[in-house]
C-alpha cells in the first residue's frame, strides 16, 4: 500500500496536507509547522498497546551496519482537533478540516487506516508513506491563532 501526503497550504503555525491512499483522496492531515517531517519516504507500523488502544508510527530506513533495519522519526498519525494538539505531541492529525487549523471528523477515517493497515500487515505487504511539497503554497494564518 503506498500512502502519500501531499503538503496544500501553510503557514508559520501550522501546514494543511492532502493524504492519499494508493492515489485516491483518503482524507486530510494537520501537522505542526515547525515539527513537520522532512520530505521523504517512511515506513508505515501499527503498534497494538491494547485491544483498544492502537497507534500508527512512521519510521525510516536505518543507516547500514545498524542492529535493527528501521529507525523510529517519534511521529504517529493520530486522532486530534487542531494544530496545537500538534505542536504539543509532534504528530500528524488525520481528519477533515472544519476552519484552518482545526480538524474534525477523524475518528471513523483513523478506524478506516487501521482497518487497511491491518489488512496489509497480514498479508505481509509493505507499506510506505511519501511526503512531497510539490503543490505546497503560502498562506496566512487565520487571526483566530494569532492572538
Amino acid at each position: 500500500m503506498e500512502i502519500k501526503i501531499s503538503r496544500i497550504n501553510t503557514n508559520a503555525l501550522y501546514t494543511l496536507s492532502e493524504f492519499r491512499i494508493n492515489g485516491s483522496h483518503f482524507a486530510f492531515v494537520l501537522e505542526s509547522t515547525p515539527n513537520m517531517l522532512p520530505k521523504s519516504k517512511y515506513i508505515v507500523r501499527l503498534s497494538k498497546h491494547s485491544c483498544r488502544k492502537q497507534n500508527i508510527y512512521l519510521y525510516t530506513k536505518a543507516p547500514e551496519g545498524s542492529k535493527h533495519p528501521y529507525q523510529p522519526t517519534k511521529v504517529a498519525i493520530v486522532l486530534g482537533n487542531s494544530w496545537k494538539e500538534a505542536e504539543r505531541s509532534h504528530n500528524i492529525i488525520i481528519g477533515t478540516p472544519l476552519i484552518p487549523g482545526v480538524m474534525y471528523k477523524g475518528q471513523p477515517l483513523y478506524e478506516q487506516l487501521i482497518d487497511r493497515i491491518t489488512k496489509c500487515s497480514e498479508r505481509k505487504e509493505p507499506i510506505t508513506l511519501k511526503i512531497t511539497n510539490h503543490h505546497m503554497r503560502y498562506m496566512h494564518a487565520i487571526s483566530h491563532w494569532l492572538s
